[in-house]
C-alpha cells in the first residue's frame, strides 16, 4: 500500500556541509539505525535544498552518488582541478548526475543559485532525480519518493487524487504511484534499496 505524509519547511533541518563552506537544508533524510545524530558518517541518503553563494570546492563524498539540479539563479559550471568543465549548471531544472568522490569546484555564472540535492550511498540505493513541468506525468515505482514544489506553488495528482503543494513544500510517497503535474515546478527524487 501507498503512504503519502505531507512535509512542510517547519519540518527540514539545517545541515553544514562536510567541507564547511555553506548549509543545506535537508528535506528529508536517512542515517545508520542508531546513529546519535546527523554525522555524515552515518548518511545513507539525503535530499535537500541548498544555495550556493559563492565560488568553492565540493565535499568529499567518496562512495555517493550526487544528483543535482538548479531551482533559482542564473547558473554555475562544475571544474575539475585542471579547470575543464565537469557539468554545465547553466540550465534550470536539468538534473546532472556525478561521483561523490569526484573532485570538483563550483564557479558562479552570475550571482548565487539554489539547487536541489540527492545524494546517496551508492553501494545501498539507487536514485534519480527529476523536475516534471505541468503537464507531465511520470510513473513512481515501488520505492520512496518526494515531489518538492522548487520554485513556487504546484497541483499535483497522485493515482489521481490532487495534491496542493506550497511553495517549498514536499510529499513523501512511499510506494508507487502514477504522479501529473497540473500546475507549478516540482522536482521528483527517487530512492530505491539496492537488494
Amino acid at each position: 500500500m501507498t503512504a503519502i505524509v505531507a512535509l512542510s519547511p517547519a519540518d527540514y533541518v539545517d545541515s553544514p556541509w562536510k567541507n564547511g563552506r555553506g548549509v543545506t537544508t535537508d528535506i528529508a533524510g536517512l542515517y545508520r539505525p542508531g546513529a546519535a545524530g546527523r554525522a555524515w558518517t552515518d548518511m545513507q541518503w539525503r535530499f535537500g535544498r541548498t544555495p550556493i553563494l559563492e565560488d568553492g570546492p565540493y565535499s568529499d563524498l567518496t562512495g555517493f552518488e550526487r544528483l543535482q539540479l538548479v531551482v533559482a539563479g542564473n547558473g554555475f559550471r562544475i571544474h575539475t582541478p585542471d579547470g575543464a568543465v565537469h557539468r554545465d549548471m547553466s540550465r534550470a531544472f536539468l538534473p546532472v548526475r556525478y561521483d561523490g568522490a569526484t573532485r570538483l569546484a563550483a564557479r558562479l555564472i552570475d550571482g548565487p543559485v539554489d539547487t536541489v540535492n540527492l545524494l546517496f550511498r551508492r553501494d545501498d540505493f539507487a536514485g534519480d532525480l527529476r523536475a516534471p513541468a505541468a503537464g507531465e506525468s511520470l510513473a513512481l515505482e515501488a520505492g520512496t519518493h518526494f515531489v518538492y514544489a522548487a520554485a513556487g506553488p504546484a497541483r499535483v495528482a497522485l493515482d489521481g487524487a490532487a495534491h496542493e503543494l506550497a511553495d517549498r513544500h514536499a510529499l513523501r510517497i512511499d510506494g508507487g504511484a502514477a504522479l501529473r503535474v497540473d500546475a507549478g515546478r516540482v522536482v521528483v527524487a527517487s530512492l530505491f534499496v539496492k537488494r
